[in-house]
């Protein structure tokens, strides 16, 4: 078991205390400290909450950390129920964080090959019966380097 899932006290008390002083029509940023108070840090760093009616939604990052809050609901329910959320059920939705930056794809022209090794997938290539493996070795035969 990971020490992650416990809590000092005095951090538990400093939390509680925040919340309280917090302002009470602000629900969203309550459920939010609940839901991390109540479930382990590893699964509150990869999941967001939101209270719509009586329903929790939990947006996690992965299937895995979906499957992990689905396998808590009942006692996730009961902690928040004691805490004050009005949660009377938990709907899971797998949702990945959007990437900071999104790859770029780049073409590049392949590295010519020798004419030797050319003329070896271009031969290779007229006696291989596989239509689609006799295509690509002659593809890669046409990569030879030119003769300046």
């Amino acid at each position: 078991m990971s020490d992650s899932t416990f809590r000092p006290v005095g951090a538990l008390v400093k939390s509680v205390s925040a919340s309280a002083a917090a302002d009470p029509g602000d629900d969203t940023d309550k459920v939010t400290r609940f839901w991390q108070l109540t479930v382990s840090v590893d699964i509150a760093a990869h999941t967001r909450v939101a209270l719509e009616d009586s329903v929790l939604l939990v947006f996690a990052d992965s299937s895995v950390w979906g499957h992990a809050v689905t396998l808590q609901k009942n006692t996730i329910i009961a902690k928040l129920k004691s805490h004050g959320v009005g949660c009377e059920e938990i709907t899971v939705k797998v949702k990945p964080r959007e990437a900071e930056r999104v790859p770029t794809i780049t073409s590049r022209d392949p590295d010519p090959i020798e004419s030797s090794s050319a003329n070896a997938l271009e031969q290779s290539a007229h006696t291989v019966t596989t239509p689609g493996l006799r295509r690509v070795l002659q593809r890669l035969s046409q990569h030879r380097k030119t003769d300046n």
